[in-house]
């Protein structure tokens, strides 16, 4: 699977519904959000952005909210998924 934003907001958006908080897109300000700060969706977010990225230091956390900020380097990184990873942080038998 492409490591692109279209992938990412259906991971983001599927981990939120499993955790029962909302998602919120605001990729036209460079960011996504999660309405929660609770450690079980901080440690499924976390593991989306290894997924995706290698990495997770592009997460703020305050006000409520967990902060994806996007910047223009993420998508150059890495081309594919670790979909084992990816997986482990979805919900049992959840396909993107």
């Amino acid at each position: 699977m492409k490591a692109n934003l279209t992938n990412l907001r259906k991971a983001l958006r599927m981990s939120a519904r499993a955790h029962n908080v909302e998602f919120c897109d605001w990729a036209d300000e460079c960011q996504l959000g999660i309405h929660s700060e609770a450690v079980p969706v901080l440690a499924d977010v976390q593991m989306i952005l290894d997924s995706f990225f290698g990495r997770h230091d592009m997460i703020e956390t305050g006000w409520g909210y967990i902060t994806i900020w996007l910047e223009e380097f993420m998508w150059g990184n890495k081309a594919e998924v670790n979909e084992m990873l990816l997986r482990l942080a979805l919900p049992y038998g959840a396909t993107i």
